[in-house]
Order: C-alpha cells, then structure tokens, then sequence
C-alpha cells in the first residue's frame, strides 16, 4: 500500500503542507512533497495539488488531522469555489478558532467542513490510535529528536523562519510515520487500534450507510450491528430486568448489595463484603505486598461473553450479529500463532467486541449504543461471575486479588477449587476459565502492582509506574531498580544499565510553574535530562519545582545535571552520571509503594528546616 503522512503548519504570514509518501512494504519514504503560500494566498493551483497527493495514495496518515488539519484543508477548499486565493492570514484566523474550541460558536465545527473522499480513506494516529498524549510526547517517550519552534503564530517571519517552519513541518511528519509503524499500523504493543485492524473491522460494514475510516471503533461496532448509526432508545432504565439476580451461587449479602447498588442513584453506604468492595463499575480486592506462587484464573472475554449471552444489546439483530462476531473470535484466538495472519482479524474482533462496554455508558448525541442500564447490569453480572469463583474458594486468607474478570490465590486447596470451577462455569454458562501460573506478584493495591517471572524480572503490571516504565520509558534504571528491589529482602543496588537507561523524560505541564534550569525558566515542554556529578561539563542545577525540598517525604526536588532535546547528545556525559541522584529519585518511589524499609536518603528535620537554598545544597554535599 501506498500510505500518505501530512502535517500542515498555519501562521498569520505563512501556510505549510508538507506531504511524505510512504511504501507499508519496505517501510521507507519514496517521496516528500512541500506546498506553500505564494508569500500572501493559497490559490486553487496549490490547492489542486493537495487534493491530488490525496488521491493518488491508499491511506492518509495523520496526527489529531481529523480534528484539526483536515477541517482547515476542506475549509480553504470550500472557500476556493467561491474565490480565487485565500490569504493566509484568514487561513490562520480559522485554524486558530478550531485549535480555541468552543461548542456554542465555533462555525467551522459548526458546519463540519469535510471532504468525503478524505474521511473514506483517512487514519488518525491520535484520534484512532494513541488517544492521549501529544505527538511531542510521544517523540520523546520512544528517543526521538525533539523539535519545539520559538515563533509565535502571529509574528513577522522572515525567509529564513519560513524555510525552517516548513523543515520542522518535515521532521514532524516524519517522527509520525516512525510512531505508525510502530503503534498504528499492523503491530502495536499496547492494543491500539491499527490501520490493518481497521480494515479488518470494515469488511462487514454495511452498504448502505455512507463509509467514513476515520470513524471511532465504537462507531464502526455500532453501525455494523445495528445496521445504522442513528441513536436508539435504551430498553429499560432498570439494570435488574435484564437478568436474574437470584441465578448466581453468591452469598445473600453480595445479592443485597448488588441490588441496593443497581437501586441507588448514588452510593452513601457500606458495600464491602468480607473486604471486597462492589460498585457500579467493578468488584475490587487486593492484599497487598509481595507474594509467589500464584495461580491466576481469569474469565476470556468476560464482557463480550456477558453481553452476547444475556442478550443486552438493545435489538434482536445487534444481538445476532454480536454473538457471531463473538463465536469466530473464539475460534481464531489460539490460532494466530501458527496463522500469523490471522493476527490483524484478532486484532480487529477484539477491538469490535470491546467497543459495547464502553460506548454504552457515554452519553453523546449520535451514540447509538448508549444504554446506561445495560451497561451497569454487564458491571452487576461481571461483578456476580467473579464472585462465585472467589467465594468457592476453601481458604478465604490466601485469596490474593479480585478485579474485573480474574481471580488471584495460592495454596493447593483454593488452586483445586478454582481448576473444580472450570467445568462449572463451562457448563452453567458456556464461559471459558482459563488458568495461568505467576512466580512472584508485589502490589501496592489493586490499581498498582507488578507481576514478575521465575527470574524475578517485571513483566507486566498496573498502574503509574508501571505506564511510566512500560509506555513512557521513562528514566529505566530507576523504575528497573524500584521493580527488581520490591520484591528483595534488602536493597541492592548495582546500576549496570546502558546510559539511555538513565535519561529521564521530562514533559513540562501546564501545572508546573516554577521548572528552572540553572535559574532560568525552562523555555520548552519536553527534555531529556541525565543526572551528573559536579565536574560534568556544562552541567547546571535543574528544579522542577519552586520549593526545594518535599515537605511530606524530605526529598530533595531540585537535581544536578545536563539537557538536551536530542537524545543521542546525552552519550557524551555517560562518564558522569551520579547514581547517588538516582537513588534519591528511587528512595522517593519506595515510599510511594510503602517500603519505607528501603528509602535512606530522605533528609532529617534539621537538614529541611536549614536547607533553604539549591546553592545551600550543592555546598552541603546533598546536590
């Protein structure tokens, strides 16, 4: 395929629109195309070669295009049928009212400005794919230059400024296509949604509703089995109608809570059962600390399965085509490893069987799943199958954890009782209970934890620290050293990391207020920083925060270090990283996953109340 990555700038004295086609066999660029203004308009010339590098490729690949970029194209579009040019200073007026949004009087929104034969074939890595974050983020998260342009919109350019706005365009749409091969278009680690998957969900998307790609995936599920994407009364505004309470194996009391639950408009009472907390969401139950020798029991496809076989879409051929989709994705699951191809459809069914669970409990205009009852009796029947597996369980004090759909013990009686439950639920419900072994487990609680091999390596977890670690790739060594030593009897620190392992990632929110780099407010969003000992060439004081020192934990906030927004420049002072700052970030970590035990250089309240100063520290030793 022929794959199209775009990205447009906009400035009250300049337009830009820098085109890159590339080949999805070979991964390599085949050609780059620029189109500018004449010095003062776009004509209908420039406009015509930008519909034409449109049609000529498969796919168009953006970032936030659909919401932003696309809308500014059709708008100077829409304008060129009614004159010759558009001056680029109106273009800048219209993309600055999208980027200022605001849904009670934003005409453009307002008129939906569109192409059609762009939305058939468009793919936003934002907004179908990666979801939050901004593509500098995401730039810096995986090593890739940073490029931050110092010019205001609305200031006078130059030629110069002009030639590197259009460069720093260039690179933009460049790093993009380094993120979609990795995250957007056939393989992705994080189960986005890809290009390939997309493909996949659209086979069945019925002939007579107009064809957009750029459609969300609850969008694609909604039309494909409801045959419309026009919005349909919920059933009933009573979760328990939709099933029978008294059908689960469950002690009375979890009944009575789940009832009062599903009866209640809010929740003010006590609905915890043997410290298992039940709510409209989940059920939830951890005990926390390390522990081995785990035998996990977790239901597949728990909500797709409690939607298909309880019928709780709201019509009969939404139900139909649901269970079917459901049944092949059953059937092709365990095949994908030796029918590699058959990853994209897998990919592609479980992104359209997820896509219920969610839409029902947004409450949009045109969202045609919306149905808030259905989605809290999924919730009550989820929360009901997780507990009679608990509940079966002999030996209630080696049950480790309960989330959504698994369940975590140890010890021989509560691993033959849950095995004992595989033919039960099998039977009663149709609903797979799969098993899977886990050596070592340490969990703060139950959003927070991290799950380890027979090496005692991370391999998979929840929460902040884990995204950090994972996703963001954020300051390595230190997040490796946190994970390894959580499940140690004593700290054991030996930092034998690469020295990309120690950059840390740095993205300056809107919050922070008071980032300096010696002294000075930072001027960019997004750094990498390597901590370094004082001989360092061209090393500074770095803060993150106008106060010095944590007032809850004693940490000190400010470090000592270099910076770069191009990650390779950080090689050269490898030869001066300074693990004892490392630590102090790690000390700091510990505390969060309550280790106090481990955190050894947190000040003492002599050294808070007479550290006033970075400069007091440095000369105290402490930076």
């Amino acid at each position: 395929m022929k794959l199209l990555g775009f990205d447009i700038e906009t400035y009250r004295e300049h337009f830009v629109l820098v085109a890159q086609l590339w080949d999805s066999d070979t991964k390599t660029m085949i050609r780059e195309t620029r189109v500018t203004d004449d010095g003062k308009a776009i004509d209908r010339v420039r406009m015509a070669l930008i519909h034409q590098l449109f049609d000529d490729c498969d796919y168009i690949i953006s970032f936030n295009g659909k919401r932003f970029d696309l809308p500014v194209l059709a708008k100077i579009t829409s304008d060129l049928k009614r004159c010759q040019v558009v001056p680029i200073k109106y273009i800048y007026q219209d993309a600055k009212a999208l980027i200022e949004y605001d849904a009670h009087n934003n005409p453009i929104v307002k008129r939906h400005c569109q192409v059609n034969a762009w939305n058939a074939k468009h793919f936003d890595m934002f907004g179908n794919c990666l979801l939050k974050y901004s593509l500098k983020q995401w730039e810096m998260y995986n090593g890739l230059r940073i490029r931050e342009l110092p010019y205001d919109p609305t200031a006078p350019l130059t030629d110069e400024m002009k030639a590197e706005i259009d460069d720093y365009c260039s690179y933009d749409v460049w790093a993009m296509m380094q993120l979609f091969w990795m995250y957007g278009y056939d393989k992705a680690p994080y189960n986005e949604a890809t290009l390939t998957a997309y493909q996949a969900m659209y086979e069945d998307w019925p002939a007579d509703i107009p064809f957009r790609f750029d459609r969300t995936t609850q969008q694609i599920a909604a039309g494909i089995m409801y045959g419309t994407l026009s919005p349909i009364p919920p059933r009933t505004n009573a979760p328990l109608t939709l099933f029978n309470l008294d059908s689960f194996n469950v002690p009375t009391d979890v009944k009575l809570i789940i009832g009062y639950i599903a009866k209640a408009p809010s929740i003010e009472f006590d609905t915890v059962y043997k410290g298992i907390k039940y709510g409209k969401g989940g059920v939830h139950f951890m005990r926390n600390g390390r522990h081995r020798k785990i035998y996990a029991f977790d239901f597949a496809s728990m909500y797709p399965f409690i939607i298909s076989a309880f019928k709780l879409l709201k019509t009969e051929r939404a139900n139909k085509v649901y269970t079917a989709k459901r049944d092949y994705r059953l059937k092709i699951k365990h095949l994908k490893k030796e029918h590699p191809e058959l990853a994209t459809k897998d990919r592609g069914f479980k992104l359209f069987l997820n896509a219920p669970s969610g839409a029902m409990g947004i409450r949009q205009t045109y969202n045609t799943m919306y149905d808030p009852a259905a989605r809290e009796a999924m919730s009550y029947i989820g929360q009901l199958l997780i507990s009679e597996l608990a509940f079966a369980c002999p030996d209630f004090n080696q049950l480790l954890e309960i989330n959504t759909d698994s369940v975590f013990v140890t010890g021989e009686p509560n691993v033959a009782a849950c095995r004992a439950m595989i033919d039960y639920f099998k039977s009663k419900y149709g609903l797979v209970l799969e098993e899977e072994f886990i050596p070592c487990i340490y969990a703060k609680d139950v959003n927070n934890y991290i799950i380890y091999n027979e090496n005692d390596e991370p391999v998979s977890g929840k929460g902040d620290h884990w995204s950090d670690f994972n996703k963001k790739r954020s300051n390595r060594a230190v997040m490796l050293e946190l994970f390894r030593n959580l499940i140690k009897d004593q700290l054991d620190l030996k930092w034998d990391y690469p020295w990309p392992d120690f950059v840390v990632k740095y993205h300056r929110a809107a919050t922070t207020k008071y980032a300096t780099i010696d002294g000075k407010p930072m001027a960019h969003k997004n750094y990498y920083f390597m901590w370094t000992t004082r001989d360092c060439p061209n090393a500074v004081p770095i803060a993150f925060s106008r106060e010095l020192i944590d007032r809850k934990t004693g940490a000190i906030k400010a470090r000592f270090g270099v910076w770069s927004q191009d990650i390779t420049e950080l090689e050269q002072y490898a030869k001066y990283i300074d693990y004892e700052q490392y630590k102090r970030d790690l000390d700091i970590e510990f505390t969060v996953w309550n280790r106090e035990d481990l955190v050894t250089t947190h000040l003492d309240k002599y050294q808070r109340k007479t550290c006033k100063s970075l400069q007091a520290a440095i000369e105290r030793g402490l930076l």
